[in-house]
């Protein structure tokens, strides 16, 4: 077309007074924001890295990842969860945001890397960010279904010791929290010793345990199971001293599997993992759990937090466990690594 037709046409269309230009199409701002970050590949034992069994576990890949961008709302990692597929993920930090994301595989099937992270700050029921360690410091995640981001999502806070529901079907992480009735015994946990731990069961109750005991650091950890009908009964998990409550998740054997850490200036960090019978989460009951793994002395490891599990399309179970580095990078990490049970 030449120079002096385009002009032509031009002159016609302005004249045309019934031919409007459409509005261009409202776009609804994505919460939160971008964060970009680099990813490092961590073995199970860096002194032998072909060592891939771990108690009950077969590691199947792991990473590092450090925020280039936004470090201050990427970190914290306090609970975690998985799709059926392993390829999305939705987490909370103990400075009351979102982390949400994608999850890459080899071509064996390992753990590989991480994409498209987004952090945004989670909601009250007035739609305003909770400020502060008291408002946001969130420990546990759960949804409605355990096997699937699907429906309500619960979170847990420490502090001002309370359960958020939230409609993350509907409006995922711009869904307002409203608050989930406790037992009131909730709040007499100690400040930063609050409900570490929260896994919704397959009969669309939820099971909340503390990270210990109010009365002293050794104490056993108190622990609530809510039925479908909202009502709550109590029971005790006997710890395994040094080691605290820090998650859990239903398997989709229908066990309940618990992340536990330690940590001393002596000995640095340390995690295990133990299962237990749901049937066996009665009112008034002291449960302990049978060891399936345990983190510590010359395996990769750190502020473990946050756990989640799956199925493969060809029966396997993966579980996934995550570091909160508490946002001292260097020092500490956030880790994601990945473990295939083998019992």
């Amino acid at each position: 077309m030449s120079k002096r037709t385009a002009i032509a046409i031009a002159v016609v269309l302005a004249g045309c007074t019934q031919a409007e230009t459409p509005a261009p199409p409202v776009q609804e701002a994505v919460p939160g924001v971008s964060v970009a970050v680099g990813v490092m590949a961590v073995e199970l034992r860096s002194a032998d890295p072909k060592d891939l069994r771990l108690g009950s576990l077969l590691y199947r890949g792991g990473i590092s990842i450090v925020p280039s961008d936004h470090g201050d709302v990427f970190g914290g990692i306090s609970g975690f969860r998985i799709s059926p597929d392993g390829t999305r993920f939705v987490s909370i930090s103990d400075q009351g945001h979102w982390i949400t994301g994608s999850i890459t595989y080899a071509a064996d099937g390992d753990l590989a890397g991480v994409a498209d992270i987004r952090a945004a700050p989670i909601l009250d029921a007035d739609g305003n960010p909770l400020e502060g360690k008291t408002e946001g410091d969130s420990e546990s995640l759960a949804f409605a279904d355990p096997h699937d981001l699907k429906g309500d999502a619960f979170v847990a806070f420490e502090r001002d010791h309370r359960i958020l529901r939230f409609d993350f079907a509907k409006d995922g992480v711009a869904a307002r929290g409203t608050p989930l009735t406790t037992p009131d015994a909730v709040k007499s946990l100690g400040g930063n010793e609050g409900l570490e731990a929260l896994a919704a069961l397959a009969d669309g109750g939820l099971v909340a345990i503390a990270e210990q005991g109010p009365e002293s650091d050794d104490a056993d950890s108190p622990a609530w199971r809510r039925d479908a009908s909202g009502a709550w009964s109590s029971f005790t998990v006997k710890r395994v001293v040094p080691y605290a409550m820090t998650d859990a998740t239903l398997l989709p054997d229908g066990r309940l599997l618990t992340l536990e850490r330690r940590f001393s200036p002596m000995t640095g960090p340390g995690a295990e993992l133990r299962v237990f019978d749901v049937a066996a989460l009665k009112q008034g009951a002291l449960v302990d759990g049978k060891l399936i793994a345990t983190l510590f002395g010359g395996v990769t490891v750190d502020n473990m937090e946050g756990l989640a599990a799956r199925r493969t399309e060809d029966g396997r179970t993966l579980i996934y466990i995550v570091s909160d580095d508490n946002f001292q990078r260097p020092l500490q990490r956030t880790l994601i690594m990945m473990f295939e049970l083998a019992e």
